[in-house]
């Protein structure tokens, strides 16, 4: 659609030159009047023939402009032409890298939460968290590492306060293919605690990033958050997403 609208507009001016020339041309204007008074006084009632003696005028001087100016009329239509070759160029190029960012987006990796579940959230116990990852995409994801933790706190807290950020070993991930990653609290629910969280006053908060290299070399990130609190969500054995965090790229 853009380089629709750049055509026609191109067109456009390029029609408004070309009259804009002919308008101050004084030996063409001059051409046009005598020929056009000359029809007149030949044919003054006659429409049709004045019509047709009209067109031929403008084709007649038309071409001896065209004539006097050759050179001119050369040098502007070799400017045309090259302007023309750098817009063709120009289209040509834009579509192909627009091809090319469509197949990126279509063929790229695309690492994401496919399951979570919780488990053991229980006083003296030390909650577990499973979340299975899959590869949503149609290549694979290279150099994949990532780290992952579990805390409690009223309400999320700041990435900072994942304390557990040790990188796990790179490896590939194929398209289709899911790994697991297990992560459990590293001290246990004390009473006071496990009972606010089953309230729903304070909440058991996961976090997870994730990064990789799609097929075509770009670094990509998926950072996950969750959080589980009240008797409703625990019972179930679920968690659901954090407001904010959430992200892919």
């Amino acid at each position: 659609m853009l380089n629709l609208a750049r055509g026609i507009l191109i067109s456009a001016a390029l029609v408004f030159v070309c009259w804009w020339v002919l308008q101050g041309s004084s030996s063409f204007q001059t051409c046009i009047q005598q020929d056009q008074k000359q029809s007149a006084d030949n044919h003054p009632e006659n429409y049709i023939s004045t019509f047709a003696a009209g067109a031929n005028t403008y084709r007649d001087c038309l071409g001896e402009f065209v004539h006097d100016r050759k050179d001119e009329i050369l040098v502007a239509f070799t400017v045309i032409l090259a302007f023309s070759t750098i817009f063709l160029w120009v289209a040509t190029r834009d579509l192909v890298e627009s091809a090319e960012r469509t197949a990126k987006r279509q063929l790229r990796a695309y690492v994401g939460v496919d399951e979570v579940s919780i488990k053991v959230v229980e006083r003296d116990k030390k909650p577990f968290i499973y979340v299975r990852i899959k590869n949503f995409g149609q290549t694979p994801a290279y150099s994949l590492r990532y780290w992952a933790d579990i805390i409690t706190a009223p309400t999320f807290p700041d990435q900072s306060a994942f304390k557990d950020r040790t990188w796990c070993g790179e490896s590939v991930l194929d398209p289709g293919s899911v790994f697991g990653i297990y992560s459990q609290k590293t001290d246990a629910l004390i009473p006071d605690e496990a009972d606010a969280i089953g309230r729903d006053t304070k909440r058991i908060y996961f976090m997870a990033r994730i990064v990789y290299r799609d097929a075509f070399g770009k670094k990509r990130l998926t950072n996950i958050r969750q959080e589980c609190g009240g008797t409703q969500l625990i019972g179930m054995g679920r968690m659901e997403n954090s407001e904010k965090g959430n992200r892919q790229t």
